[in-house]
């Protein structure tokens, strides 16, 4: 009789830890926010501070600027004033009119540090909810590819905001656009097993530290993409009170067709962008027989699913 109700007892913690775990083995994504630096220009406010430097004749100048209005952006942000013509300012090009050289690495991390801080407490102020203080956060990820120190910019953070001694802190860097992903997907795996996690995920990107005044494609195509910001994520257990969007699970695959078509370089005087034309098409052959894998992978049909967000690398997109 003794041993039957063992077994009976432990058949029932059993049932109950299974049960505790159904409902709380998900995550949700609770608060969002976006932040950006103070230098706000138009795009052709930039054209009209680069074309100096990025174009030697008037032909060359009537490409650059067609490139610019057809970019399909029409404003961006900037930690330095070097590309708010008039103000007479600059940090990172010794002067607007490009004769001489922009400044080192060093000199552009060390305006990383302070900026990328800045932003992010700008960010994470934006981000808690109202009646959570910085010091309920359990768990930090920062998120960044445009700059890197030791000790880097999660204990930063820490300092600054006096979050706990205790508090998990992890960086995710220079992985180019996959990071925020990543990072995201961490926040996921701790919310979903702890139920009092309250994961912050905070992404600061300063790209413009590294404009490059060398007239190659890939710099000119950089700096008429790629702007400054951050963004933030809270990150919770779906037993959180606070309503949200639920995180199910992930699911990604590695191809390396466009390996050397998309990369991120560090050299004396900057990080060097890789971005070529036929990232948009390497996507489009491998992005239907991602999506099917990934349907496969949870069980569902195509048309159980609402949207699908693609990130084209560009303003050619493709339409599935």
């Amino acid at each position: 009789m003794f041993e039957a109700g063992v077994v009976e007892f432990k058949e029932t913690i059993y049932s109950l830890l299974i049960t505790h775990y159904l409902k709380s083995n998900m995550s949700k994504i609770t608060s969002i926010a976006t932040a950006v630096p103070e230098y706000r220009q138009s795009q052709m406010q930039i054209y009209d501070v680069v074309r100096a430097m990025h174009a030697d004749t008037e032909e060359e100048a009537r490409v650059l600027r067609f490139m610019y209005k057809s970019s399909g952006i029409e404003t961006r942000y900037a930690a330095v004033p070097d590309f708010n013509p008039g103000n007479g300012r600059c940090e990172i090009v010794s002067n607007a009119a490009g004769t001489s050289a922009t400044t080192s690495l060093e000199e552009r991390l060390k305006i990383y540090d302070k900026a990328a801080l800045n932003l992010a407490i700008d960010v994470i102020g934006k981000c808690l909810p109202e009646g959570m203080e910085p010091s309920g956060i359990t768990h930090l990820i920062t998120v960044s590819c445009t700059g890197m120190q030791a000790p880097g910019l999660d204990l930063s953070i820490v300092k600054a905001l006096s979050l706990k001694p205790d508090i998990y802190r992890t960086s995710v860097n220079f992985m180019g656009c996959y990071a925020a992903i990543h990072g995201l997907k961490h926040a996921h795996y701790i919310a979903e097993k702890e139920a009092d996690a309250k994961v912050l995920v905070v992404c600061v990107e300063l790209c413009t530290l590294h404009f490059q005044k060398d007239k190659s494609i890939d710099n000119i195509t950089s700096t008429i993409i790629f702007g400054d910001g951050a963004a933030a994520v809270l990150v919770e257990n779906s037993a959180s009170v606070r309503k949200g969007w639920e995180l199910h699970g992930f699911y990604s695959e590695i191809n390396f067709e466009g390996i050397d078509d998309m990369a991120w370089k560090i050299s004396a005087d900057g990080f060097l962008m890789t971005l070529t034309s036929k990232v948009p098409e390497i996507l489009e052959k491998k992005c239907r027989s991602i999506m099917d894998n990934a349907l496969q992978y949870y069980g569902i049909e195509g048309d159980e699913v609402d949207s699908w967000c693609v990130h084209p690398g560009g303003k050619k997109y493709w339409k599935p």
